[in-house]
């Protein structure tokens, strides 16, 4: 006969008594357990980005701005290619009837055709490269965020197994310490049950010091504080196909692209080809015995640009120019290739371990079935059972953290091909 007093099972058949209460306390598990996964399973089909990211991303990107009102912000002329100049001149006879001569002139450097069309072009690359700039910033700062939002997610739903498989040796320990006070069973399995709790909060412990690195971090980063009231926000992406990467479009990418065409425009501007024109608005006054001229006139400085006189030291600065971007981009181009290639590789293990984790907790659903036609006869051992215990809650955690893993592989996918928040 089985009697029941204060939560301790007591018999003349302990033994077989506590394998049924750790058998019925597995089957508990599992069948609370499945239901949670199928939730964290179906979070992937969710592609709906949060709007509350974006904001996020903004505040953190507003939290480094530098303060640039002091900073004198520079204009450049359409028209003159240097200052004004004034000439001052006189020049007088030693002769009784010679002339005396002044003259004042103004010169105006005047900016070649070319010389124009340079300065439009290099302001619609300055405005390029500023977008550029901030849109890697942007980035950057994203991959922070992300790093430490899914990171935290991932170490809270191990947080959220490890309560629940405490909270299950707990009562195990419990009723065992009752069965050894009451002399109904060794301390063996008491013992084996005090082990694993240990072990299990040294895993806690580790897994809550992983949990505040990434909250300070994303405080550090984001300026928002986490307390109980207010949480770390969700993370939700979508789905990104390798189909859609196009690496000549990530901000790095265009960003060296821009830069270079930069350095290739200020270049040329140094060529003979932009020399510019020189103009001279002329005052000249001839004075000489009875008599007095007073002269005005322009005049007119061409530079002939069709004669190739440009410095070989020009040509080396554009050689290396080139060259230092061909190594850049290139050099670019492999590293996001590389990162892509990765988390492609990443990607197709996870998802086939995930397949295996599901066919194995399938396997261990057919076990349980077992294992209820097996305690019927006494045929399960109390360190057996209290092993698929173990196992099970391992097997749940697993298939919940497969799920936040593969999603956190798409962002890092979106993250390689400069996708921001």
């Amino acid at each position: 006969m089985l009697k029941e007093k204060g939560g301790v099972l007591k018999s003349k058949h302990t033994q077989p008594q506590l394998v049924v209460f750790l058998i019925g306390t597995l089957v508990s598990f599992f069948s609370v357990a499945s239901s949670e996964i199928e939730n964290t399973l179906t979070q992937e089909k969710h592609t709906q980005t949060s709007v509350s990211l974006t904001e996020i991303l903004a505040s953190s990107v507003a939290r480094g701005n530098t303060n640039v009102e002091d900073i004198p912000s520079y204009q450049s002329s359409t028209w003159l290619a240097a200052s004004p100049a004034v000439g001052l001149s006189y020049l007088s006879s030693q002769e009784d009837f010679g002339s005396d001569e002044a003259e004042v002139s103004v010169n105006l450097s005047i900016k070649s055709a070319l010389q124009r069309e340079i300065d439009q072009k290099l302001v619609k690359i300055n405005k390029d490269i500023r977008l550029q700039q901030s849109d890697l910033r942007k980035l950057y700062l994203s991959g922070l965020i992300r790093e430490s939002l899914w990171s935290h997610k991932i170490a809270k739903a191990n947080e959220s197994y490890i309560q629940k498989k405490l909270s299950i040796l707990k009562r195990l320990q419990e009723n065992n310490e009752q069965l050894v006070l009451a002399g109904e069973t060794s301390d063996y399995g008491l013992l084996l049950i005090k082990k694993e709790t240990i072990n299990t909060e040294i895993k806690a412990l580790e897994n809550q010091q992983v949990l505040q690195k990434w909250k300070i971090q994303y405080q550090a980063i984001t300026g928002q504080t986490i307390t109980s009231m207010k949480k770390m926000p969700d993370i939700i992406e979508d789905k990104f196909e390798l189909s859609q990467t196009n690496i000549s479009q990530h901000p790095k990418a265009l960003f060296l692209t821009s830069n270079w065409q930069q350095q290739r425009l200020m270049t040329k501007a140094n060529t003979s080809d932009a020399d510019p024109w020189t103009v001279s608005a002329i005052a000249k006054t001839i004075d000489t015995a009875g008599f007095k001229d007073n002269q005005l006139g322009l005049s007119f400085e061409i530079p002939l640009s069709f004669v190739e006189v440009n410095s070989q030291s020009l040509k080396n600065q554009s050689d290396q120019s080139k060259a230092q971007f061909e190594l850049e981009y290139r050099k670019n181009y492999l590293e996001i290739n590389q990162q892509l290639n990765k988390h492609s590789v990443d990607r197709q293990f996870l998802i086939r371990k995930q397949n295996l984790l599901k066919r194995s907790l399938d396997l261990s659903k057919k076990i349980m079935k077992q294992i209820e036609h097996l305690k019927a006869q006494n045929e399960m051992g109390q360190e057996l059972v209290l092993r698929r215990v173990i196992d099970a809650i391992e097997i749940q955690n697993e298939n919940a953290v497969i799920s936040l893993l593969i999603q956190q592989n798409n962002s890092l996918l979106r993250q390689a091909v400069g996708i921001s928040l």
